[in-house]
């Protein structure tokens, strides 16, 4: 049976036997749009980082039956997503020829010389993966922080895909924010409007109605200003009365 070493993570090289890279990896070389929502949608950290050390490959291998890691030190500038406290970060990049992040030449397994350089800023797609790790005291799982994908989880802040990265993360947290938004004045204004003296009185067919408008005039108060007084009770029933009166003409 063949027999295979882990390195230790110092040297910056995991070896994982068995260990299989995900479909996004191998599908073109290029990050589709749809790939990229799905790598922001399943990271747990997303960070623009600036590289303060790049750990040189020990092993003249590139991922293949199994899967090698070079690791690269990074300063953390700024946090897209996630929660992270610590000033610098160790991330886990794939080492797989071919892609965007690798060296392009083959005879030299290793991350791209022109993509990372010292004090180069990358904005990065990451999550965390248990690895074995060679120590002193044996082979142990430790949880390391890896790259989404080597294709479609790196982006320099000069190239289009960054940017397309922050449209939708803004876009995410826009969309997340008036959900909630919608959510509280619906609560908030319905609760008025139920509690209304003229609401209480009315007849079931009217309240429907009632019920009915207060949700579409809290959407259109959120895409326009000075729009809140028609959110009122007293307004939402004179227009309810008046559409029901002119329908029966």
């Amino acid at each position: 049976m063949m027999r295979f070493s882990l390195s230790l993570i110092a040297v910056g090289i995991i070896l994982i036997p068995g260990y299989h890279l995900s479909q996004n990896t191998y599908e073109g070389r290029i990050c589709r749009e749809n790939i990229l929502r799905q790598n922001i949608k399943e990271s747990e950290l997303i960070i623009l980082g600036e590289i303060v050390d790049v750990i040189p490959p020990e092993l003249n291998a590139w991922s293949g039956p199994m899967v090698i890691f070079q690791a690269v030190q990074y300063k953390v500038k700024k946090v897209l997503k996630g929660q992270f406290g610590k000033s610098e970060i160790s991330v886990m990049h794939y080492l797989v020829y071919g892609s965007r992040t690798a060296n392009k030449d083959i005879n030299f397994p290793e991350l791209s010389s022109d993509l990372f350089k010292i004090n180069n800023q990358l904005l990065l797609l990451l999550r965390t993966k248990e690895l074995p790790t060679k120590t002193y005291n044996g082979i142990v799982s430790k949880n390391y922080y890896v790259t989404i994908d080597e294709t479609c989880g790196v982006f320099p802040p000069d190239s289009a895909l960054f940017k397309k990265v922050e449209e939708m993360i803004v876009n995410k947290h826009v969309t997340n924010n008036r959900v909630k938004v919608f959510g509280e004045a619906l609560e908030n204004y319905g609760m008025g409007l139920v509690n209304f003296e003229e609401f209480r009185q009315a007849d079931d067919a009217t309240k429907r109605k009632a019920l009915d408008l207060l949700p579409r005039r809290i959407s259109d108060a959120l895409l326009k200003q000075g729009e809140a007084w028609q959110l009122q009770p007293r307004v939402i029933m004179s227009d309810v009365k008046e559409n029901m009166q002119m329908r029966q003409r």
